[in-house]
């Protein structure tokens, strides 16, 4: 540690280590005299196992994404898509028309049904008459100004299909066009930034026809140059990009931008990304096709050589929609090679929804359906509690820790990170809950175990209670992501065990703790955090007035750190590297207590206390300390959160990086 202000006195030091065995010789007897009935024995941990219910659900920002102007579907879906033309949005200059554009897309009906939008903005949408995507006074200013405002085009040679070959392309290098689609973008941006949340994707469009980033065919019958408009370079092109880039980039907690191809700005600002030929082999394997050029690199129709972005689905979300229309539809869906080459696709770049050319239409039960559920259950995430462990009956005004393992057997990770709760209920009155430091969005594929503690009430009545689990949609704070287990509840949250609540000191009672470098007198007390680097364990609890923790593994005899957020705001204190949203308030450097005194993330601590002997003990398994909770400005009732990092590692430490800080309730 360095550049630290001077030390004030050692903190007072807990019982000395000969007080040990006297200790344990005194526990022995009151167990002994507990078994014959005069003292309730300690609670005796369960293990639970929810049943899993093996079918698709229809969950949040997954599945099926149709036209939101049509409906109501058949199948059941979570998403609806949204192709705003500017001319619609903006038809008199400055004046954005939100409620008629709101009221054909059914902005309402939609968020009534707990749906939303995927929007994408049109500047040139093909169709089967002549016709522009701007508005006539964007048109008739760029005229005026500029003496051009772009191309109307008719393809004649059947590549964009009957009824959907005649448009403008508008001049996308106009500087006019540029500053008026900047203020567009900021203003659907604030528009749609609510607590409610209607938009959750945002598509860039805004260039080529359906706003999918080309201008093809380029070639005419007649040899005919940029036949169908004028496609722009990158220099062009990454200013749109960009507006979108910097209208969102705040707004990632309820809002993902996606676009359709691999450029330099998607990989830089770690973008979505859709794929709106999905099934089609072709497009997907080819050299310049959406997945191969996506993880090589590609040159892009007009010659730019575009850079890769591989595994992009590691940090955003992958989509796309149905190749081909009604044809192409059930050329994926059809069992044999379409189908075959469609699950193959989804294993490969793994989208969480498709649209709008998707079955949402088809009627329930229709000869594809089986195909369509396999679909559904496997795109985007899939949440199974598998266990919960904990103890089988915890008294009252105690604290019940609880180890919840969930299996993700989706292609994808939660776009947001919404609350994960746990709950002590009985029926439909909960009489406890916490939420838990759970970051859905690292849930990817595969099997996660997280640890949590629910307090328990002290005017709880004794009797048996069912804990639940239940994800909040930040917008209404209720639950409404359902867990592919059976037994949910009226209100969405998800049963995943029963515990017996007593009276007097038959649950969960700290156990005393003596800081002498032994883990002993931690049996039985669950971890907050594992892994399985040399950091293996983290514990912590609050026994009397101090909060002790205990860190096991090996090698530890290195300088070792404690990140502390004492009172629980992420919002507040360092973010330590590895450790976005930590807020840590004071941090423990082997036994040198440091507060910080920082801001805006800069490194700055004062030091506040030496540990001394009783409170602080390393050798090369066990770092165990013993903290005043004065010394950290805490007290019973709290919830802290810890972390601990040996050496300054990115992997030797707990939790891992990018976790949320495991939660102690004082």
């Amino acid at each position: 540690m360095k550049q630290m202000k001077s030390s004030s006195p050692a903190l007072p030091s807990q019982q000395s280590r000969p007080f040990k065995s006297v200790y344990r010789l005194l526990l022995t007897l009151l167990l002994a005299i507990g078994s014959l009935g005069g003292i309730a024995p300690a609670a005796q941990a369960a293990t639970f196992y929810p049943a899993e219910l093996n079918s698709p659900l229809n969950n949040p920002f997954k599945g099926w994404a149709p036209r939101a102007e049509g409906g109501p579907y058949a199948q059941s879906h979570k998403l609806v898509y949204a192709g705003v033309t500017w001319k619609e949005l903006e038809p008199t200059k400055g004046v954005y028309d939100w409620a008629g554009v709101e009221a054909k897309y059914k902005f309402s009906y939609w968020r009534s049904q707990g749906v939303r939008i995927v929007f994408r903005l049109l500047l040139d949408s093909p169709s089967g008459v002549a016709h522009r995507d701007i508005p006539d006074w964007l048109y008739n200013d760029m005229i005026a100004q500029e003496g051009t405002a772009g191309k109307p085009y008719q393809d004649n040679t059947g590549g964009m299909g009957t009824g959907n070959n005649t448009g403008f392309a508008p001049n996308y290098s106009s500087p006019y066009l540029i500053a008026r689609h900047q203020l567009l973008i900021n203003a659907i941006a604030n528009r749609y930034y609510t607590q409610d949340a209607p938009v959750a994707f945002i598509q860039i469009g805004s260039l080529g026809h359906w706003g999918e980033f080309h201008s093809w065919p380029y070639v005419g019958p007649n040899n005919e140059q940029n036949y169908t408009g004028v496609f722009p370079p990158n220099s062009i092109s990454n200013q749109y990009i960009q507006h979108y880039i910097s209208a969102f980039q705040n707004k990632t907690d309820r809002i993902q931008v996606m676009i359709r191809r691999s450029v330099q700005l998607a990989v830089s600002n770690q973008l979505g990304m859709f794929n709106d030929m999905f099934g089609d082999q072709p497009s997907f394997d080819s050299s310049w096709g959406w997945y191969t050029g996506t993880q090589n690199g590609y040159w892009d129709d007009i010659g730019q050589q575009q850079p890769a972005y591989a595994n992009f689905w590691n940090n955003a979300i992958s989509a796309g929609e149905f190749y081909g229309g009604a044809s192409g539809l059930q050329a994926s869906l059809t069992s044999g090679a379409g189908f075959n080459e469609t699950l193959r696709q989804l294993e490969l770049s793994k989208p969480s929804w498709l649209g709008p050319n998707s079955p949402a239409s088809y009627a329930i039960g229709n000869p594809y359906q089986a195909n369509m559920d396999a679909l559904e259950k496997r795109m985007g995430y899939h949440f199974v509690i598998k266990q919960a462990v904990h103890d089988a009956s915890a008294s009252q005004g105690g604290t019940l820790p609880v180890a919840l393992t969930v299996e993700n057997k989706g292609v994808q990770h939660f776009p947001f990170n919404w609350p994960v709760e746990l709950q002590i209920r009985s029926g439909t009155t909960i009489h406890a809950k916490t939420t838990t430091s759970i970051q859905l969005k690292n849930w990817k594929t595969g099997t996660y175990t997280h640890n949590a503690s629910i307090a328990i009430p002290s005017g709880l009545p004794a009797g048996s209670y069912t804990v639940a689990a239940a994800i909040l949609d930040p917008a209404t704070n209720t639950p409404a992501v359902d867990f592919a287990n059976v037994g949910r509840l009226s209100d969405g949250s998800y049963p995943i065990s029963t515990l017996n609540v007593t009276s007097g000191g038959g649950g969960v009672t700290p156990p005393n703790i003596t800081v002498d470098g032994s883990a002993s007198d931690w049996n039985g007390v669950a971890a907050i955090a594992s892994g399985s680097s040399s950091v293996s364990t983290l514990k912590g609890l609050r026994s009397g007035n101090n909060l002790y923790l205990l860190v096991q593994g090996s090698g530890l005899t290195d300088t070792g750190a404690f990140y502390i957020n004492a009172d629980n705001n992420t919002a507040t204190g360092y973010n330590a590297t590895g450790w976005p949203s930590s807020g840590a308030d004071y941090l423990l450097e082997n036994n040198i207590l440091y507060q910080y005194t920082g801001s805006g993330n800069s490194w700055s601590w004062s030091q506040v206390a030496t540990l001394g002997t009783g409170q602080y003990a390393k050798n090369a398994s066990i770092v165990e300390i013993g903290l005043p909770l004065t010394s950290i400005g805490a007290s019973a009732g709290q919830t802290v959160r810890v972390g601990y990092i040996r050496n300054g590692s990115a992997t030797e430490r707990l939790p891992v990086q990018n976790a949320a800080l495991p939660p102690i309730t004082l």
